[in-house]
């Protein structure tokens, strides 16, 4: 362990280990976290010869519990021809697979056209119009090794902007694509065959920058002290309700949050109690199956009475750890206490309650719950905060955010349908790839533009509908006084969207009162919906 040796190894290697399972994950990694734009600028940074930095290898000699791993051999069995676990390099790495493979999420194209300017991105990602343009090409295709250039230059002379002039530096552009792989970078190779040991280094190595979070440290360290629960039941859960994207980092901060009674620690001290001794394995394991049945509760909570269908309405997670800790200590949310849960839950959300000091303030919580927890107790532990809704608390331009979260759950409350379509329900989603439904201005953008109304004053709640894609399209830019004679609207649905009756708001030159008078309908129908 003592200055472990720094390998220069080329990235082609590194990934054919990947590929013949002879360099893998550990439980103790996170899962692949990168954005788009991370995994472009890794290939813009190896493009232009820039430095990637080191990666780390556990070269253990025993088989540990891994993750997307195959095995073939039972845990602390010998290895043979094996490489090591990847402790640190998994983000680049898997960047550079999936865009090799052409993986459908990851359509990196090169722009080949030598006229482009030296600031400009030559990495972007697969559109329609680059389909047919000759000047793009598929980064996966140019990385096999049976890529042609030649054959490539030969196809592109056909195309009637080619210049001859271009032929050396599109040539040398594709040569230095293919030879990506072949990048060399430093691995530090380390041998043990100390589970705990390595963990520790991995903790070190990847607690210097921003790289790792102190949920990833406390997954990590679970690993150490009771391995496979990460990878075997936890990620199970990770993976169990589709639209809800817990991950193991969120579902390992409440198993510890369950089996402690606290949060705001450090990682190496995570998995010991207030004296500073280990929690045993079978604690641990029994406070996992109190935290899965939790979970499942928390589900049935949000689809049922709070009434969202996705994660992508969760105002923040962190609100759930103690509602979580609740439903497994006593395991189940009571039905008495489901509406308290809901009212709780959307209003923390939209007092940002967790914004601050989160782990701070959940470990107050916990404390103040003590050993027999209840949402009441969760209510009084946090009340003062949570003040009922008022007008200008719809004054905000965002779309999606808590009080749209809000909004949706009372219109599931309220079983409120589209305008046009009567037996399509508004209980979707507004964001996201998978979003059902669409916002609609009441008074047209276009319109109340062509009027020199601000941005500030045309796009704020006030102003917002949710409708179907098919029902805003009916609209146009007609002020609602006209459009609403066609699309046939009863007075009950207007109700439900807190849209005002009187009619002669509906006018351009009541857009003003109109606005006053619907943020005044949204507070008390809100406060009516949370029993505040």
């Amino acid at each position: 362990m003592q200055n472990p040796p720094t390998v220069p190894r080329p990235l082609s290697q590194l990934l054919e280990k990947v590929d013949h399972e002879q360099l893998i994950l550990p439980e103790i990694q996170r899962d692949f976290v990168w954005q788009k734009r991370s995994v472009m600028l890794l290939f813009d940074s190896l493009f232009r010869g820039l430095p990637i930095g080191h990666m780390l290898v556990w070269k253990a000699k025993r088989l540990v519990t891994p993750k997307r791993f195959h095995r073939r051999k039972l845990p602390g069995e010998q290895l043979d021809n094996f490489y090591g676990y990847l402790l640190d390099g998994q983000q680049r790495l898997t960047a550079l697979a999936r865009v090799r493979a052409n993986d459908d999420e990851y359509p990196l194209m090169f722009y080949v056209w030598p006229g482009r300017e030296d600031n400009e991105d030559v990495f972007v990602w697969w559109r329609n119009q680059y389909k047919s343009d000759p000047w793009y090409v598929r980064v996966s295709d140019v990385l096999q090794r049976n890529f042609d250039p030649l054959a490539y230059l030969r196809d592109i002379k056909k195309n009637g902007d080619y210049d001859p002039a271009f032929e050396q530096r599109i040539h040398n552009d594709l040569l230095k694509l293919r030879g990506l792989l072949d990048y060399t970078v430093g691995v530090i190779e380390f041998e043990t065959d100390n589970y705990g040991e390595a963990t520790k280094l991995f903790i070190r190595f990847n607690s210097t920058g921003k790289r790792l979070s102190r949920s990833d440290l406390f997954l990590a360290e679970l690993a150490v002290k009771v391995p496979g629960l990460a990878a075997k039941d936890i990620q199970r859960v990770a993976q169990k309700y589709p639209g809800f994207g817990f991950t193991m980092p969120f579902l390992t901060q409440c198993l510890l949050a369950v089996c402690s009674g606290r949060l705001k620690t450090k990682a190496t001290e995570a998995w010991k109690d207030s004296e500073g001794k280990d929690f045993a394995v079978k604690d641990i394991k029994e406070a996992w199956h109190s935290t899965e049945r939790g979970i499942g509760h928390i589900i049935r909570l949000l689809t049922g009475a709070v009434g969202w269908q996705s994660a992508d309405l969760i105002p923040s997670f962190s609100a759930l750890i103690p509602l979580v800790v609740i439903a497994a200590q006593n395991d189940e949310i009571a039905p008495s206490e489901a509406e308290l849960a809901r009212r709780w839950l959307l209003l923390a959300g939209v007092r940002a309650h967790f914004s601050g000091s989160v782990h701070t303030e959940i470990d107050r919580i916990l404390r103040y719950l003590g050993d027999t927890p209840s949402v009441r107790q969760l209510w009084k532990a946090t009340s003062r905060d949570l003040r009922k809704l008022r007008p200008r608390d719809f004054e905000l331009s965002r779309i999606s955010g808590p009080v749209t979260s809000l909004y949706l759950s009372m219109l599931a409350d309220n079983d409120a349908r589209d305008w046009c379509d009567h037996h399509f329900r508004l209980n979707g989603t507004v964001i996201g790839h998978n979003a059902q439904l669409q916002v609609h201005h009441f008074f047209p953008k276009s319109l109340l533009k062509k009027h020199g109304r601000e941005e500030d004053v045309i796009n704020t709640f006030g102003n917002y509908t949710l409708l179907s894609a098919s029902a805003n399209l009916k609209v146009g830019a007609e002020e609602p006084a006209t459009y609403m004679r066609r699309v046939n609207v009863s007075e009950s649905e207007l109700h439900k969207q807190c849209i005002p009756t009187d009619r002669d708001l509906w006018h351009l030159g009541r857009y003003d009162d109109f606005l006053k008078e619907r943020r005044r309908l949204l507070a008390e129908a809100a406060n009516r919906f949370l029993g505040c």
